[in-house]
């Protein structure tokens, strides 16, 4: 029973997938854009192949590709 919990504490930082109730794998995905696409950290569910990239993540990555070229902003 404690050793459960205590891999409950140290996986904790994988979420698990809404579709199948069971951990995510911590993977490289690709995020994609307009003008090409960057590898981000994010999960996959190894069942349904679900995957999740956390909005920390995707906001700093969205703003590296507009810095790389990769999104065009226009001026409103």
């Amino acid at each position: 029973m404690l050793e459960e919990r205590q891999q409950q504490e140290r996986g904790s930082d994988s979420p698990m997938c809404l579709n199948c109730k069971i951990k995510m794998e911590k993977t490289i995905l690709k995020m994609h854009f307009p003008r090409g696409s960057l590898p981000v950290e994010g999960f996959k569910c190894h069942k349904c192949r679900d995957e999740i990239i956390d909005a920390r993540t995707v906001e700093e990555y969205q703003h590296l590709a507009q810095k790389l070229g990769l999104i065009i902003v226009q001026p409103v």
